[in-house]
């Protein structure tokens, strides 16, 4: 799912990722490269690069939130300090399409607000 981010927000995600000395020991790679530590974290399993797109949002100040409504229906929240706080309208049957689909709206507001 390495399609989520586009534009300045996927370019930023890079910069951001390759500095993260976290990612490059949880992955085991040994030198930093660039590529390599990118195709490492896109081959994790969707649920692992969930934690680290959080991590990053959180430090260009937008917040994810995932919001179980019961046991197996989700919604998400999406909030920029500069905006008011989005919530999704719609319902979604599983947390991993929640999450999904919360990253690609905080992407949408990372380029929003980044030009």
């Amino acid at each position: 799912m390495n399609n989520l981010l586009t534009g300045k927000c996927k370019e930023a995600f890079k910069n951001w990722a390759i500095k993260q000395n976290y990612l490059e020991i949880s992955l085991g790679v040994l030198s930093l490269r660039n590529g390599m530590i990118l195709t490492s974290f896109y081959q994790l399993p969707f649920s692992m690069q969930y934690g680290v797109y959080v991590d990053f949002f959180d430090e260009q100040g937008i917040g994810v939130d995932i919001e179980a409504i019961t046991s197996k229906l989700y919604n998400f929240s999406v909030h920029h300090w500069k905006i008011e706080h989005f919530t999704s309208n719609q319902i979604y049957r599983t947390r991993p399409e929640a999450r999904k689909q919360a990253i690609i709206k905080a992407n949408l507001i990372f380029i929003e607000n980044h030009g």
